[in-house]
């Protein structure tokens, strides 16, 4: 699918992302939406029993779950759209969409691994972070869904994952897949 075709599909003539709100300000939708996600975020947290992580399935439905109130594509991964389309940020390209099968295979085995420990370590975190960026299954949200994802694993090893505040070091060890620098970045806290 061409760029400006999917500009269309997915953006308003202004550039704010399309939303079931109809909100057409990009100041406002983006206000609203961090309103919407922090209350949902809080939720996961508040109630860490009812959000199992075992696959990138569960990965989709925590997409949903965030999103879902704004965005009609929320959970519907970059594959799964018709026409199926790719996607780069700042000149970075993620996951061809043709590829994302095998990558998500890739992330479960991963995943699996991580959950078969008592207390996964940093690089375990750091591996399944920068592979699940790679993929980059969504339009927007890709970031906020991981991060809340991998806290909830660390939650149901009786861990904490801590994020910097400032993300550039952490962005930039992302894209040069920098496993080592990554798993410095971030804490794993055991409770």
């Amino acid at each position: 699918m061409k760029n400006d075709t999917l500009e269309q599909e997915f953006k308003y003539s202004n550039g704010t992302l399309r939303n079931k709100l109809g909100i057409t300000q990009s100041e406002f939708l983006s206000s609203m939406e961090f309103n919407t996600v922090s209350q949902r975020i809080k939720a996961i947290k508040l109630n860490p029993n009812k959000f199992k992580v075992n696959s990138i399935s569960d990965f989709k439905l925590m997409h949903r779950f965030l999103f879902g109130r704004i965005y009609s594509w929320a959970g519907q991964d970059r594959h799964e759209h018709r026409p199926p389309y790719d996607l780069s940020k700042n000149g970075h390209q993620f996951q061809p969409w043709s590829s994302m099968d095998m990558a998500e295979k890739w992330i479960n085995r991963e995943l699996a691994d991580t959950n078969a420990k008592v207390k996964p370590l940093a690089i375990d975190y750091a591996n399944l972070l920068i592979d699940i960026n790679e993929l980059h299954p969504f339009r927007e949200g890709n970031g906020r869904t991981t991060k809340i994802f991998l806290q909830t694993i660390a939650g149901q090893h009786k861990q904490e994952l801590w994020f910097p505040r400032y993300q550039g070091e952490l962005v930039k060890a992302m894209n040069n897949v920098d496993f080592e620098e990554v798993s410095r970045i971030i804490k794993v806290v055991n409770r």
